[in-house]
């Protein structure tokens, strides 16, 4: 989603735009070639559903979102704990939930899916980190075989991560004034697993003239 707020914003005011840096974020969604890619994705049929009972605490909570999101897991700290705070509310029933409903959920994966980059009015210097994920982090010792761990590490050696090349050079052409940098066995949230190197970069990147 924040692929879409930056680059709207930066083509609705321009002149408030001095750099963008984009983190793990710029993927065009509304690529023919998106959808087709998220359904090969084995993770789709591997991950068990949300119990019809949800927890009782926030606690009981993050310690079933952790579970059905290996790659959460892997990055969970103090920081993750405060934000889920701000995600759930508690029903009369006294049960943890998720405070989105399903229309805005909706409304968003909508905007998610439809939203065409708007390249050609964004003027400003780019830095566009993505992170090359090897599929490691998505793994479960709890409920995955070992057959199904080589269908996911399968899917991001031969699937997702040569569409993310593919992604990388189709931005590349489109805003040739970006500097990209890729992380090898990177993470989405590459601002905490990979904290020190991207804040160099984005350090370095900012202070540039």
């Amino acid at each position: 989603m924040s692929y879409i707020e930056l680059c709207h914003f930066a083509t609705l005011y321009p002149q408030r735009v001095l750099k963008l840096v984009f983190l793990d974020a710029a993927y065009d969604n509304s690529s023919p070639e998106y959808k087709p890619i998220q359904e090969k994705n084995p993770l789709r049929n591997i991950i068990p559903a949300w119990p019809d009972d949800d927890p009782n605490t926030i606690e009981d909570y993050i310690v079933t979102l952790k579970r059905f999101s290996p790659a959460l897991a892997v990055i969970w700290g103090e920081v993750m704990d405060e934000q889920t705070r701000h995600t759930v509310r508690i029903t009369p029933e006294g049960k943890v939930v998720d405070k989105m409903s399903d229309a805005i959920y909706k409304a968003i994966n909508d905007t998610f899916t439809s939203y065409v980059p708007e390249y050609s009015n964004i003027q400003a210097p780019v830095l566009s980190i993505y992170a090359i994920r090897d599929g490691s982090d998505f793994l479960s010792a709890d409920y995955m075989t070992d057959e199904q761990k080589t269908k996911v590490m399968d899917y991001f050696r031969t699937v997702l991560t040569p569409f993310q090349k593919r992604t990388i050079r189709q931005f590349q052409r489109n805003l040739p004034q970006a500097k990209i940098m890729e992380i090898p066995k990177g993470h989405h949230y590459c601002f905490i697993k990979q904290e020190e190197l991207v804040f160099g970069e984005m350090r370095k990147f900012l202070l540039e003239a």
